[in-house]
């Protein structure tokens, strides 16, 4: 005998949120490495627990502009990291977000 798994309710789904990004002092840095600060950043704020529920990934960067997945619940948390991120191996920076939206393409023509 088989046991079906009911499938989830929209309601019940992780909600995800787009953040464009923005880098005012740009630099020679790569997209990984700066992905990887602002990571940092956030576990430092709000622990290693909550970094993995937050399911943060790095969609897109071109030039000094980017796109960040991150879960709704935490969209206020990497902008807070955004704002004391404040070097990228050792070579100041400035991050600042552009936008929040819960759609891809309104996204992308921000970029």
């Amino acid at each position: 005998m088989k046991l079906k798994i009911a499938p989830l309710y929209p309601s019940l789904r992780e909600k995800k949120r787009y953040i464009v990004y923005e880098v005012l002092k740009p630099q020679q840095n790569s997209a990984q490495q700066l992905f990887i600060a602002i990571k940092k950043m956030l576990t430092l704020y709000i622990g290693k627990i909550h970094i993995a529920q937050s399911n943060i990934q790095l969609i897109t960067h071109k030039d000094n502009k980017g796109i960040i997945r991150i879960n709704n619940i935490y969209d206020h948390h990497l902008r807070a990291a955004f704002c004391m991120l404040e070097e990228v191996e050792n070579k100041k920076i400035i991050v600042r977000s552009l936008l929040s939206t819960g759609i891809l393409e309104k996204a992308k023509k921000v970029m």
